[in-house]
């Protein structure tokens, strides 16, 4: 069958104060859990003068603010144990409107929302409030039932669909769901009058001629979009009927043979937002089971084809040339540390079928776009000398100009091949590192900067507007931040060790000038381990990427903070590098259309950063998905949230999103 379903990756709950309130958030945090997606709840003060939409006396007391703070505890009281993270956003105004304006600055892939059903009278002026919502917002909302099935329970997932290619991302929603659950699916159309249909297909004929081969062909057709959408593990079946849709769909699902059905909203012209009684209006109100609603766009077989189509690969930079750089004495970065990783990517590459990028010299254009010509040429006239000794811990041999202007050019070519949409991602698997060579001089193993070059080079030559550097080494990248620390089209989020060399990366040290908000540092405690840093880059990094919505992603990864690293005092392993990776990802996927590229920096224990680059580059093909909810529940409170509240406060001034509620509230065990 297909390929793998695309993940959800985030869920907004619309929560209220009903008697269903806590079995809908409960629900919600179910889903999540199984998804892997984080999981936001939102609940809109609204005190409408219409008596038609009556309000508890609890949301008309008291002020605004006073409100706000009874909500929160109100919603707090809601939430159930649970290792899914939870964040909670208190609005005020309509609630439609506010989820509109809330999902048009947050990237939300599924809304949950309870419907208890509404009178006759008030659906036919009014509409309920889900009814309106579904009409209204970009993405699908599911509407739970309180008599429906909890998510461990969903046993067949119903979708009704025809048979043009706008409605596959029906198929493709409820294959995604049943995938999550563990259920089934059954693809469900109906068979109209032949009178005035015209043809579906040129090679299909009008629709009335010899029944049952058109009922063949129909179901052929039906489960050849099915097996393209969906992943192998999920079993589908189809069910045709004859009669008019509202009547026969209803009807399937009135019997009970499905416990969540799928149906599609048009969002195509003021009046068919307005049509009532169309055959989703029809299951939207009468079906008694979950359903649920996805926009469907008028588009081409061929633009459906395109949307469908595989990923590109995942591509490596990799190069003997980069061993060539080596001490005469004893030194922590030395050309052992690649070879561990090249002998483990010569048994991965065939599996993972990575793309190799064959790097280039970066020219002294693409240096001084970044350093000093005086630099660049220091650098250079090395190449005479069999050892120069450029600081009490940074070398030179004859060849490392040579050698890091290539480790520099290959951050360049794969930056290019990433743009040009030739790959999804890539690694840069090259030395010598590159994060705390300054402008003018080198500095902590690096010569040049090669995350900072090609961040230049995606900014002026291929008119990048914004790029989002991310760095997990375990030392700060003091020469990133201060190559950067005034321009506003770069922002630098570090995490680090603190303190620790160099000796920057203060909390305080935020940018300068234009630049000021654009540099974040997050200086942690030795200690922290894989939950924790899981946990701290979900409620730091996710939100405040989100609004500064880069259009390519660079990491600066170092993975001299995992746990048997000699140089560090971090508990990180495989899994948490994974989750790490599976993160940027996530914002990537949301913000730039996937494009990444990691750059190697540091790591000092071989075989742990052997291991942590294959964790990386498999998470990096899909060959593996790592549970980054799950990793992030095993956090210990006491070690990570005083560094999210210290960073919280000090950049809340700069980025709106750390000021609202939900991103200082999250309910998680305390394994503190």
């Amino acid at each position: 069958m297909g390929a793998p379903n695309p993940s959800i990756r985030s869920i907004l709950c619309m929560v209220d104060f009903s008697p269903a309130a806590k079995a809908l958030i409960d629900w919600s945090a179910r889903l999540a859990q199984r998804t892997g997606a984080g999981l936001r709840l939102l609940h809109a003060i609204h005190v409408p003068s219409d008596p038609l939409h009556p309000t508890t006396e609890f949301e008309r007391s008291g002020d605004l603010q006073a409100r706000r703070a009874q909500c929160e505890t109100a919603i707090a009281a809601l939430m159930p144990p649970s290792t899914v993270s939870m964040q909670v956003a208190i609005v005020s105004g309509d609630p439609v409107e506010a989820v509109v304006d809330y999902c048009r600055g947050h990237p939300i892939d599924l809304i949950v929302a309870g419907s208890l059903g509404i009178t006759r009278l008030k659906r036919l002026f009014l509409g309920t409030v889900v009814e309106r919502l579904v009409r209204l917002v970009t993405c699908p909302v599911l509407i739970l039932r309180p008599a429906g099935r909890g998510p461990d329970k969903i046993g067949r997932i119903g979708v009704c669909c025809d048979l043009s290619p706008d409605h596959l991302p029906l198929i493709r929603w409820g294959g995604r769901l049943a995938h999550a659950l563990g259920a089934s699916v059954k693809v469900l159309h109906a068979i109209e009058s032949p009178v005035h249909v015209d043809m579906i297909d040129p090679a299909t004929g009008p629709y009335g001629q010899v029944q049952s081969q058109l009922q063949q062909q129909i179901d052929e057709q039906l489960k050849r979009m099915a097996r393209d959408e969906i992943v192998s593990e999920v079993a589908v079946s189809t069910h045709l009927a004859t009669g008019p849709a509202q009547d026969e769909l209803l009807d399937r699902v009135r019997g009970g043979n499905v416990d969540l059905v799928v149906v599609g909203v048009r969002h195509h012209s003021a009046i068919g937002k307005l049509i009532v009684g169309s055959t989703t209006e029809i299951l939207l109100r009468k079906a008694p089971c979950h359903v649920l609603t996805v926009p469907v766009p008028f588009v081409t077989k061929a633009a459906a084809q395109e949307a469908v189509a595989p990923r590109p690969p995942t591509g490596v930079v990799r190069d003997p040339f980069y061993l060539a750089h080596r001490c005469e004495t004893e030194h922590a970065e030395n050309h052992h540390r690649l070879e561990a990783v090249y002998a483990m990517l010569d048994r991965l590459e065939p599996a993972l079928s990575l793309v190799r990028i064959p790097p280039r010299p970066a020219t002294e254009e693409d240096l001084i776009r970044v350093h000093s010509a005086a630099y660049v040429h220091q650098i250079e006239a090395t190449a005479r000398h069999d050892h120069t000794q450029l600081t009490p811990d940074t070398y030179a041999c004859a060849a490392s100009f040579a050698v890091a202007s290539m480790a520099a050019g290959g951050v360049i070519a794969a930056i290019d091949a990433v743009v040009a949409g030739q790959i999804r991602n890539a690694f840069v698997l090259a030395r010598p590192p590159g994060h705390h060579a300054e402008a003018g001089r080198a500095n902590g193993y690096c010569l040049f900067n090669n995350v900072a070059v090609g961040a230049r080079y995606a900014r002026e030559k291929l008119g990048m507007d914004k790029v989002l550097i991310v760095d997990w080494d375990l030392h700060h990248g003091n020469g990133i931040q201060h190559i950067f620390e005034h321009d506003p089209s770069v922002l630098y989020f570090s995490t680090h060790q603190y303190p620790l060399f160099p000796g920057t990366g203060h909390l305080l040290e935020v940018g300068r000038g234009r630049g000021e908000g654009y540099t974040i540092n997050v200086p942690l405690r030795k200690g922290l381990g894989d939950g924790e840093v899981a946990h701290l880059y979900k409620r730091l990094l996710a939100p405040i990427a989100h609004d500064f919505k880069p259009d390519l992603i660079l990491v600066a990864a170092g993975f001299d903070i995992h746990k048997k690293d000699p140089l560090g005092g971090m508990k990180l392993t495989a899994q948490g590098f994974a989750a790490l990776t599976r993160i940027v990802m996530q914002i990537s996927d949301a913000c730039c259309q996937g494009r990444l590229v990691l750059v190697l920096e540091g790591g000092y224990h071989r075989q742990s950063l052997a291991d942590s680059v294959r964790a990386v580059l498999e998470e990096l093909c899909d060959r593996t998905h790592c549970d980054v909810n799950q990793v992030a529940a095993r956090f210990k409170r006491r070690k990570v949230e005083p560094s999210i509240y210290r960073c919280t406060e000090v950049m809340k001034r700069y980025w709106s999103c750390l000021n609202e509620s939900e991103v200082n509230r999250e309910r998680q065990d305390d394994h503190g």
